[in-house]
């Protein structure tokens, strides 16, 4: 019987969608199903093999961008047993079968060496160094002039590491511990040594109901200063109305970056696609204010009634790295796609990046979205990852500890629980190479101000939840 993908959006409810890790879900769901039935007999049911040839050997015939895989599946290859799918299959189908093409093809990748405690990159010998540990999960990091560390704890602590010993900070505003909410990111302003100013962001709730009973919050942001291991002064910088907080637990954003006067963050669209779209909605979206929670006011939509006036972009899935780069001054943004299409992006004032008109993703049980990439006055992504690889905290690093990496991108995952490094020339990323991954989820990557890089890793399987310097041995 022909697969229908409204039948299989029905059928499959095995486990959650947001909960699933992007490793389960390859070779599952709907799409798989499709390629058993119309392209398994031929390539074999892992794409290894058989009479079609392999998929996942990078080895292309007719060539290898999504593009000319494309249209291989659309039209076949005249004179082979490749037939043409383009009146069985839709172009949403169509591009369904890219994205498990490119999920099997990561899966064969060769990785990094490593034991417990040497990490083997290429010429690079690393280890990890454990700083400080918590009962539970890490979430940002700031460095602050005398070497000291802020580090928040997502169910609601906020820690301050100095020289082996860690201190909890009191008074830190109440936060919505739900899903992915909580305790988010920790910022200290670029002159803190004189104004004292820190930034944390976090998810609140005050209690309100969805017209399904379920409680909705918001992201929210403060600033206070630090006196005495407590939280004064605080004054509120960004928080949403009680009649437009939506947001069930997911897709919250929130990383802060201040550069030049400026606060930019990142909120995600709360699970609702569409909102990303609409400029009289908070989420999915870029967000510039003043340091002082001002709205600037040559924001690209102070003059548009029905916007939102701290919108910088839009079309934002889920911004999860935010960082700036002072020497080519860009604002780079890491992004989390659904199934595939994680992205890094240029963040330019008063632009569309397009979710979810166009993803390079398709649904996590499989259905596809769109097959549009691309579309007219939506911007394109600089690099982008299909399978997901789950992108968190971005940072570009300068300094001497590791010379090879000047300049270059530095990239945090989650679900594939990779450090990888991306080649940068101008806007455009070069190269992608992975440093190492198994060690747990890295949720946060950040530079220190001697060019020590440090490291958010989480994992939950063994209970464990560090803050880590990154090592060079000989």
């Amino acid at each position: 019987m022909p697969i229908t993908f409204s039948r299989l959006l029905v059928s499959i409810i095995a486990c959650s969608a947001l909960s699933a890790t992007a490793a389960s879900r390859i070779g599952t769901g709907a799409v798989q199903e499709l390629y058993e039935q119309k392209c398994g007999a031929c390539h074999g049911m892992k794409m290894e093999s058989g009479i079609g040839g392999s998929l996942v050997d990078d080895t292309w015939k007719h060539g290898s961008s999504d593009e000319a895989i494309a249209n291989v599946i659309r039209n076949g290859v005249p004179g082979t047993e490749m037939i043409a799918f383009k009146e069985q299959l839709s172009e949403e189908q169509i591009r369904a079968l890219v994205i498990l093409i490119r999920e099997r093809q990561q899966m064969t990748e060769p990785t990094p060496t490593s034991s417990d405690d040497v990490i083997n990159a290429g010429d690079l010998r690393l280890q990890l160094q454990p700083l400080m540990t918590s009962d539970s999960l890490l979430w940002g990091m700031t460095v602050l002039p005398d070497q000291s560390m802020l580090v928040t704890q997502r169910s609601g602590k906020l820690w301050h590491y100095h020289n082996g010993n860690k201190q909890s900070i009191s008074g830190v505003p109440e936060v919505w511990h739900q899903g992915q909410g909580g305790l988010l990111d920790v910022a200290a302003h670029p002159d803190y040594a004189n104004n004292g100013w820190i930034y944390l962001a976090f998810s609140e709730t005050s209690g309100k109901k969805n017209d399904q009973g379920r409680q909705v919050g918001a992201t929210k942001i403060i600033r206070a200063k630090l006196k005495n291991n407590a939280l004064v002064e605080q004054q509120t910088i960004f928080s949403v109305p009680l009649n437009e907080q939506v947001n069930r637990g997911w897709h919250f954003g929130c990383r802060l970056v201040l550069v030049d006067g400026y606060l930019f963050f990142g909120i995600g669209d709360a699970g609702f696609p569409e909102n990303a779209q609409k400029l009289d909605n908070v989420n999915g979206k870029i967000h510039r204010l003043h340091d002082d929670g001002r709205v600037p006011s040559d924001n690209p939509f102070v003059n548009n009634k029905e916007a939102i006036k701290s919108i910088w972009t839009y079309g934002n899935r889920n911004p999860q790295g935010l960082t700036y780069d002072v020497q080519r001054k860009i604002l780079w943004e890491a992004e989390h796609g659904p199934r595939g299409g994680d992205e890094i992006n240029v963040i330019e004032k008063g632009k569309n990046y397009g979710w979810p008109t166009i993803t390079y993703g398709i649904n996590y049980d499989g259905t596809p979205i769109t097959d549009k990439t691309a579309a007219p006055g939506m911007e394109q992504p600089k690099h982008y990852w299909t399978p997901s690889i789950a992108v968190s905290n971005i940072d570009i690093y300068r300094g001497d500890v590791f010379k090879s990496w000047q300049g270059k991108m530095l990239v945090s995952s989650l679900a594939a629980q990779e450090l990888r490094v991306l080649d940068i020339n101008a806007e455009k990323i070069t190269g992608d190479t992975l440093i190492f991954n198994d060690r747990g989820r890295i949720r946060d990557v950040q530079v220190g101000r001697n060019g020590e890089v440090f490291l958010l890793i989480n994992n939950e399987q063994e209970q464990s939840f560090g803050l880590y310097s990154l090592k060079s041995i000989k």
